[in-house]
């Protein structure tokens, strides 16, 4: 009997380690229906309802494929386009590169618990029940397991309940996604101005600054807060100081000083991206590969600096700094008991946030990114040295590789 058992919802996703952002950010909800077989495409006229949402792909998980709508072509769903929420958006950034879409399981990491309703003495009056030792592992279902072996109760408590969730090129250009990459870009300009300040004196940068930044510490060197001049620098002086520095150079991992320009100077093409709201992030996958490229320089130059490796396993920036990160619970426990859910309510889980971002310096970093560089040159360059032209709206001349490694001006 229904009554007789209750259900705790559990979740197995490990706790996300420092600066980590998820999948999830990027991933976008359909009202549409994810078909079982191919027949029940045709049967249920899904093409038009895709079609109609602006979605050329009709994902068929059960079977492994995909149905390509411009094609007319059934395709493999590949066990790596579908992502979890536990994994970071790097992974997403660089299967999109390969792939045309992605797919979101939110189902990954849950499980449902069928226990005794006298097992539930020590649920809290919320409904949450902590003491997870006493479930039965054995009677821990995912979510196809579920469906499979106790349709019933899959039915009441699921329901019509999304599983997936698209995640395609044009999610990449979300604010949401700015925001998250905001503060790599400022832990970078924060450990590169620390160099900078413990090599010069500010007097000695001033031939090398823009009137307005000397002009701005002026201005407020003489307060009761210290300052000193690196705070009031935008990415592209600081490039242009650090070129003066073997020491810093090598501190940050460059082999060269032309290599320092170029990494440096497209790190600043992604810092104008990120801050500029009328820019989009990506245009087209040569785009979403710049963006890959940009992002592991950044990483790279940090762990140079701070001599340590601030990747998990999987290859992705784990955690840049203690005072921007972001904690999310370990392990949620959610218990319903079937006998007091109404018909079709929607299942809720909900994660808590232990903790907020850490305070950051707004004033001070949009002083030090938010205006447009001086026009110059700027270098990206591949693994063959091969460099391309390109030019930004702001008419500033940029230079990006293409696949062939010829020069495109």
């Amino acid at each position: 009997m229904l009554d007789e058992k209750a259900v705790a919802v559990t979740t197995e996703s490990p706790m996300f380690p420092g600066q980590h952002i998820s999948v999830s950010t990027i991933s976008k909800e359909y009202d549409l229906n994810i078909p079982r077989s191919f027949e029940e495409i045709m049967a249920n006229s899904l093409i038009s309802k895709y079609e109609n949402e602006r979605v050329n792909y009709v994902p068929i998980p059960n079977q492994g494929s995909y149905y390509d709508i411009d094609e007319d072509e059934t395709k493999e769903l590949e066990q790596e386009m579908i992502l979890h929420e536990d994994q970071h958006i790097f992974k997403a950034i660089e299967r999109l590169q390969e792939y045309p879409f992605l797919l979101l399981d939110k189902e990954h990491h849950i499980r449902y618990n069928l226990v005794d309703r006298e097992e539930y003495e020590g649920m809290d009056e919320e409904g949450y029940y902590t003491d997870t030792d006493k479930f039965n592992r054995v009677d821990s279902y995912t979510y196809d397991e579920l469906w499979s072996e106790h349709p019933d109760i899959a039915k009441e408590i699921i329901g019509n309940r999304t599983r997936y969730e698209f995640i395609t090129l044009s999610g990449i250009n979300r604010r949401q996604v700015k925001d998250s990459l905001y503060p790599y870009i400022a832990d970078l300009a924060e450990q590169l101005s620390g160099l900078i300040r413990e090599e010069f004196e500010p007097d000695e940068l001033y031939p090398n600054l823009s009137p307005r930044t000397v002009g701005i510490y002026e201005k407020n060197k003489g307060g009761e807060a210290i300052v000193h001049i690196t705070e009031f620098m935008d990415l592209n002086e600081m490039k242009s100081i650090i070129l003066m520095s073997d020491h810093i150079i090598n501190e940050c991992g460059f082999e060269s000083k032309n290599e320092c320009k170029n990494k440096l100077g497209s790190v600043n093409e992604l810092r104008k991206r990120v801050m500029h709201a009328n820019r989009t992030l990506v245009s087209d996958r040569d785009d979403l590969s710049d963006l890959d490229k940009r992002l592991g320089y950044i990483v790279e130059i940090l762990e140079s600096i701070r001599d340590e490796e601030l990747r998990s396993e999987d290859g992705y920036p784990s955690s840049l700094s203690n005072r921007l990160s972001l904690q999310f619970s370990e392990y949620f426990i959610e218990a319903k008991m079937l006998s007091e859910m109404i018909p079709n309510s929607e299942f809720d889980m909900e994660i808590d946030d232990l903790s907020e971002l850490g305070d950051l310096d707004e004033e001070q970093l949009e002083e030090m990114f938010n205006e447009d560089d001086d026009d110059e040159l700027v270098f990206d360059e591949d693994d063959d040295g091969e460099n391309t032209v390109d030019e930004d709206d702001d008419g500033e001349n940029t230079v990006d590789e293409d696949d062939m490694g010829t020069t495109h001006r």
